[in-house]
């Protein structure tokens, strides 16, 4: 996201979700999304040092920040980062109204965690039925020009993402699977395995490519933002 000239270095943050993980220095961390010019950048605030009432924030809550400035993560390109003031210098720390998408890729992220333990538990009881060589299924490519359509229309893939989120986002939206798409094979259904076999095919055709640094992030290429430019 283009950021504007004179962005301040205190803003208000609207909290997404606060991370599990906390940083180096053992401080909480949560995403979110600074609030400027009637505008939304996306980024990570970082709780005071010693405060723990940062692990109850809710989704949608407005906070007060410091040091705001563009982050370094090479998996999230065009984030910001800042310091969160102290619970003494906050509002009342009530949730806003909330954009129920804000949420929407750590719910995803979640929800492919959880399927994935299931899937793994059910792997480990029951052997796989054989695939039915009748039922009809998408091949790599027709998944390849799926995927594509997705990755060109859905805001939230505009930006890096896994094979995971990718997936999460399909099972979650995708209506049109096709008789031989759900049959199980040995780590899954078989249109978790074309899909990211597909990834390899968009990337041959330089539709998207990986980002650097990582083997499981995934970002467009400069030719297919173009279209997406071109096209709006």
């Amino acid at each position: 996201m283009e950021l504007d000239q004179q962005l301040p270095t205190e803003l208000p943050a609207k909290i997404h979700y606060v991370c599990k993980s906390k940083t180096k220095a053992g401080n909480l961390q949560a995403k979110c999304s600074y609030l400027f010019n009637n505008r939304e950048y996306p980024g990570i605030v970082f709780a005071p040092d010693n405060e723990d009432w940062f692990e109850d924030l809710a989704p949608g809550t407005v906070i007060k920040t410091k040091r705001v400035e563009p982050g370094k993560h090479p998996d999230f390109p065009g984030d910001l980062k800042g310091d969160a003031l102290r619970l003494a210098q906050q509002e009342a720390l009530t949730p806003a109204s909330l954009n129920p998408l804000a949420t929407l890729p750590e719910l995803l992220r979640q929800a492919a965690d959880l399927i994935e333990q299931l899937t793994g538990q059910v792997a480990q009881i029951n052997h796989p039925e054989p695939s039915k060589p009748d039922l009809k299924y998408r091949t790599q490519q027709d998944w390849a020009n799926v995927i594509e359509l997705i990755l060109m229309t859905v805001p939230m893939f505009h930006k890096a993402f896994s094979t995971i989120m990718l997936n999460a986002y399909i099972e979650s939206t995708f209506n049109d699977f096709w008789p031989g798409d759900t049959v199980r094979l040995k780590k899954g259904p078989r249109w978790k395995d074309l899909t990211s076999k597909a990834l390899i095919v968009l990337i041959n055709y330089g539709a998207v490519q990986r980002v650097k640094g990582t083997s499981r992030h995934y970002e467009l290429s400069e030719s297919t933002r173009s279209k997406i430019t071109t096209n709006k």
